[in-house]
């Protein structure tokens, strides 16, 4: 298979917008989190050596800064999904357009996600973590979870719910925001808010005693949402130079860096209360929009950093490595084989142990069960399709009551083994 030919899916089914180069900062942002992880399991310090200057660079506090990459996913979302939308502009926006619109993202994000539940049910039946109960299953594969204070089953699938939140608000802030006077107005206060939203939450131990924390609830994120759907209405608007792009990307990436570091210079925000707390996450997501707004240009620096055949292979597979990046490095951290390791040796073994399985199931995924489903998101009904090409929300909606069918049973098993 040509590599253009394994993109074409992507390219055909994508609404509006295709750009080797946003596939690339997808990759730095699922390379950036994986890394996070990776280094979680081992810890220790970690430098890059400078042989001709002859001395270290910590790179700590950039790796802990690991979960930016999920904001940039954020920001990129915005961006992604906003700009076909507002070149189509309010003939778009009508209710057909709309069910349409929550159509397709479900089965964007469902179908893979189903089946790595499927395989995290098989997993915790031997000692991963606890089971949950069906109830708790149904919840998490519906993306509910988030508003009925269920904690997610693996860490990072916390943001499926905040991105699916984003995806039933979005036309009903862009019809207000193409309604009025300054497309800019409605989402810079969306940012405002989304602050003030932050503040109260830190403050008022009512609400935090229920479990509504910044990092896994939608109010909390919505800044960067509208940070990357102001991107998107600026580049269609004021489209950069490719001069102009590579120095915005210049700047995010450095500012990510410099970023990085001053923030890891105060130590826990939140419990010191940190003024930075409130609002630092908005100052990555406008970074994030640097580096987006300059890759959508045709910037030879972004081209070089994100369009090269390796970044767009990531970036192409990078739902999938999300999805299962932790499933794999929890079932390697039980064996722990690098154990015995000298602790400077050890995060190179994890890698080595651990990434080439989350590359090649995350392959897998892509090409059987992502790939499939994007064909699906545009192909006509036709009286010689199956089941789930005709009706493919019900389905999915299927599939979600037999996980919990299915955790039902996982449990009884697991209880007359014990």
């Amino acid at each position: 298979m040509a590599f253009q030919d394994f993109l074409a899916p992507e390219k055909k089914t994508t609404s509006g917008i295709y750009l080797d180069n946003l596939t690339g900062v997808r990759a730095l942002a699922v390379l950036w989190v994986l890394i996070l992880h990776t280094w979680g399991i081992v810890g220790g310090q970690v430098a890059l050596r400078l042989p001709l200057l002859d001395r270290e660079i910590g790179l700590n506090r950039l790796i802990r800064a690991g979960e930016w990459g999920v904001d940039i996913f954020f920001v990129l979302s915005g961006f992604l999904l906003t700009t076909p939308l507002i070149r189509a502009g309010l003939a778009r926006l009508d209710r057909a357009n709309i069910l349409h619109f929550y159509r397709r993202r479900a089965l964007r994000i469902l179908p893979a996600y189903y089946v790595a539940l499927l395989a995290l049910i098989y997993v915790l039946l031997f000692g991963l973590g606890k089971l949950p109960t069906p109830v708790e299953m149904i919840q998490n594969a519906l993306l509910v979870n988030m508003w009925l204070g269920t904690p997610p089953l693996r860490g990072v699938f916390w943001s499926l719910p905040v991105e699916a939140s984003f995806y039933v608000v979005l036309p009903f802030f862009l019809l207000i925001a193409l309604r009025s006077r300054s497309f800019y107005t409605v989402f810079l206060l969306s940012i405002a808010l989304t602050i003030v939203f932050r503040f109260v939450v830190v403050n008022t131990d009512a609400i935090q005693s229920k479990g509504v924390f910044l990092f896994s609830f939608f109010g909390g994120r919505m800044d960067q949402f509208a940070i990357g759907s102001l991107c998107a209405y600026l580049c269609l608007h004021r489209p950069a130079s490719p001069r102009r792009g590579s120095l915005c990307v210049l700047a995010g990436l450095i500012g990510f860096v410099a970023f990085a570091a001053f923030i890891g210079k105060r130590g826990n925000l939140l419990e010191s209360r940190d003024y930075f707390y409130y609002f630092f996450q908005t100052i990555v997501g406008l970074l994030a929009g640097l580096v987006i707004y300059g890759a959508a240009s045709g910037s030879r620096l972004a081209r070089a950093l994100f369009g090269n055949g390796l970044m767009v292979f990531i970036g192409t597979i990078s739902y999938s490595i999300y999805l299962w990046h932790t499933i794999i490095l929890d079932i390697y951290a039980l064996t722990d084989i690098a154990r015995t390791m000298p602790t400077e040796e050890k995060l190179l073994a994890v890698t080595l142990y651990t990434w080439p399985p989350v590359l090649l199931i995350s392959f897998f995924s892509y090409l059987f069960v992502e790939r499939p489903f994007l064909e699906i998101r545009h192909n006509a009904q036709n009286p010689n399709a199956s089941f789930i090409q005709k009706y493919p929300v019900y389905f999915l909606c299927l599939a979600a009551v037999t996980l919990g069918g299915l955790t039902a049973l996982a449990r009884v098993t697991h209880q007359i083994g014990h």
